[in-house]
């Protein structure tokens, strides 16, 4: 469900899109940053913090989402 809720966000967008602001339950928005990881690692999409593509592992704070180029 996390997966679906970030593709069709991201499919959505016109550019980069906030974690928080596609989470369903914001009682566990960790199970959208497992999620975004695992999208990052298959190449379907970039983590991005303050403007510049990060390592999902070691992002920490807010952070955003768009298609992978």
């Amino acid at each position: 469900m996390a997966e679906e809720a970030i593709r069709y966000a991201v499919r959505h967008s016109a550019g980069a899109t906030s974690l928080s602001a596609i989470s369903w339950d914001a009682q566990h928005p960790e199970i959208l940053r497992r999620a975004a990881r695992r999208m990052v690692a298959a190449g379907e999409i970039e983590m991005i913090q303050g403007g510049r593509v990060v390592d999902p592992s070691t992002a920490a704070g807010e952070v955003s989402i768009r298609r992978a180029h």
